[in-house]
């Protein structure tokens, strides 16, 4: 009895995991970083949760639609985690410009 429960939790799991596998595909497909231009126009994106940041820089191709160039995900530490909303997405915003500045440095506009 043991080994059929189990047989059929890991036949669930299995299931499971190709499932997330193609959610994860299907979403790159989606969000393939394009190459950047820096003659194009460029914004940056930042988002805040209680454990993580994300910074997208994104870029205006010629259908006028918004593509990813850069991101980044990162994890907070525990003094972060206590940073208010507002703060958290300061934080990603400066982590995203010390990191990334070279896609902005010079552009000159």
């Amino acid at each position: 009895m043991p080994y059929t429960l189990l047989s059929s939790w890991i036949e669930r799991e299995k299931k499971r995991a190709a499932e997330d596998i193609w959610r994860v595909e299907e979403d790159l497909y989606y969000k393939v970083l394009v190459i950047p231009d820096l003659d194009k126009e460029l914004k940056i994106k930042a988002n805040a949760s209680d454990y993580t940041i994300r910074e997208v820089l994104s870029m205006k191709c010629e259908d006028e639609n918004w593509r990813p160039v850069a991101f980044i995900l990162k994890s907070l530490n525990g003094t972060e985690r206590n940073y208010k909303i507002h703060d958290k997405e300061i934080l990603a915003v400066i982590r995203y410009l010390k990191t990334q500045r070279h896609f902005s440095k010079g552009r000159g506009k």
